[in-house]
């Protein structure tokens, strides 16, 4: 009765295999868009990664722009490919520095950027 049901149904279309794959094909479908959009997002982080909390929270409306192009031309899990790629690059990038600070800041900046999929 299970391989009856299984059988019945359609064959799902392939499915990216991980958030870097995901963001791959976006960037093959949108080129320099989502190019913009990373480039700026990651700046920002690099940015306010100096910044006491008092100066970081004004940055953000250098970024606005990015997030509402994220919430407009994209749905949830794409714009968490994007961020996600993202935010591992610069874990990277960070690893030998300061890594328990620049994780949290990571994880505070990165909720706040994909809070409008989730409201």
């Amino acid at each position: 009765m299970m391989a009856d049901r299984n059988s019945d149904s359609a064959t799902p279309s392939p499915v990216p295999r991980g958030h870097r794959e995901i963001v791959r094909k976006l960037i093959e479908a949108r080129g320099t868009q989502l190019d913009h959009i990373m480039y700026s997002l990651k700046h920002y982080l690099r940015r306010i990664s100096m910044m006491r909390l008092d100066r970081r929270l004004p940055q953000r409306t250098q970024v606005i722009a990015a997030k509402r192009a994220l919430k407009q031309g994209y749905n949830r899990v794409e714009a968490m490919a994007v961020v996600r790629t993202i935010a591992e690059d610069l874990r990277r990038d960070w690893a030998g520095n300061g890594g328990p600070v620049y994780r949290q800041l990571l994880v505070d900046e990165v909720k706040w950027l994909l809070d409008d999929f989730y409201n």
